[in-house]
């Protein structure tokens, strides 16, 4: 009988975990299905020029999601269009610490530098990424 009371058990901790795991994954399901709408509209502002609205989105789906490429690049985009440098910068050097050894961010602030006025300080660093890229052919695209 103990034996039974253990195999019982064991298959009810069992089911428990399975249960526990499906969940997880629609929860994980939703919340990749509410990143993709979020970012559709904000996609729809920005065709709109309505970019105030669409940053608002982007921030909350790059702080939801930190790191990730398509909505840094997206929200980069959308300070630039408001010439929020200053948040520019920020969010730069925020992907920056997710990925040090991409060199992609130096070419980054470097642009921003360009639309700040600040020519010298961009050509400066980009002709240093350029220096330490020079066989990397992504480096010139």
């Amino acid at each position: 009988m103990r034996a039974g009371k253990f195999w019982a058990y064991l298959v009810f901790l069992f089911l428990g975990v399975l249960l526990v795991k499906q969940g997880g994954a629609q929860s994980a399901k939703q919340f990749q299905k509410e990143n993709q709408q979020l970012y559709r509209l904000a996609q729809t502002y920005l065709q709109n020029g309505v970019v105030e609205q669409a940053v608002t989105l982007l921030e909350e789906l790059y702080n939801r999601v930190p790191g990730n490429a398509l909505y840094y690049q997206t929200l980069l985009n959308a300070y630039l269009a408001l010439a929020r440098y200053e948040k520019a910068q920020w969010l730069i050097e925020r992907q920056k610490a997710a990925d040090p050894g991409n060199f992609r961010y130096q070419i980054d602030m470097a642009s921003v530098l360009y639309q700040k006025g600040q020519k010298k300080e961009a050509m400066q660093l980009w002709q240093k990424v350029l220096q330490e890229q020079q066989k990397n052919v992504l480096a010139y695209t």
